[in-house]
């Protein structure tokens, strides 16, 4: 799966919708594969604006032969700029984050939250050091200005 636009995830359930006569397909992704499937797909669904997708089901035989070796990276877990990456998308969901930022949902937090840190996306939290720093900056500014970190003195 070296292709940037294929992104492994599991077909856990489905809807039908009636009123349109359609199917919806959930596929869940790993948490850490969030931004990198919404960038894949273009960004987030706009009314009116039909992004049309493929949908295959994935060889295991073929994918088990294709995984790199484990680098000393992946045997240790997630480095600190992953761990960053990953509070960063969570933090978005936090209601007391979203009242913090002035947003009016996470979505909407989230694009914010982009703005204040200077990133186009926070996946570049776990890739790029500025972003990842801006980042710190950022969430420490909030944890103490809502009383979940001290102050420094």
């Amino acid at each position: 799966m070296s292709d940037p636009a294929i992104i492994q995830g599991t077909f856990s359930s489905m809807k039908h919708v009636p009123s349109r006569n359609v199917m919806q397909l959930i596929i869940e992704v790993a948490i850490e594969q969030a931004d990198h499937a919404l960038n894949a797909l273009g960004g987030l669904p706009l009314p009116g604006a039909a992004k049309f997708v493929a949908i295959a089901l994935l060889d295991h035989k073929v994918i088990q032969s294709q995984k790199p070796a484990k680098t000393e990276k992946s045997k240790i877990g997630l480095n600190e700029m992953e761990k960053a990456r990953i509070r960063a998308v969570m933090l978005c969901d936090d209601v007391a984050f979203i009242k913090w930022i002035g947003a009016i949902d996470a979505v909407d937090a989230a694009d914010k939250m982009r703005l204040a840190i200077k990133a186009k996306s926070r996946s570049l939290i776990g890739k790029e050091r500025d972003v990842f720093s801006s980042f710190l900056a950022f969430e420490t500014k909030f944890k103490q200005e809502t009383g979940r970190m001290a102050e420094a003195r």
